[in-house]
């Protein structure tokens, strides 16, 4: 974990990858935030719901290379 120099923002290293259910989920091995994890999908209804972020973290996936939901721009 590495600090801003202003003091106001953490780097931590985040890994994301896409689950059976579509979701995408987000979690890191860094021990100052072992127990960080969240889940988001594409559909606004549901409590993790997040359009934008979801279409986002598919394509970072897909241009990756790792398995990534087929969206309808694709």
């Amino acid at each position: 974990m590495r600090i801003s120099k202003k003091g106001k923002s953490v780097f931590v290293e985040i890994g994301f990858w896409l689950e059976k259910d579509g979701s995408i989920h987000m979690g890191s091995n860094d021990p100052a935030v072992s127990n960080f994890h969240v889940a988001v999908n594409s559909d606004p209804k549901k409590p993790n719901g997040h359009p934008t972020l979801y279409r986002r973290l598919a394509g970072y996936l897909k241009q990756m290379g790792a398995p990534a939901p087929q969206l309808e721009s694709d």
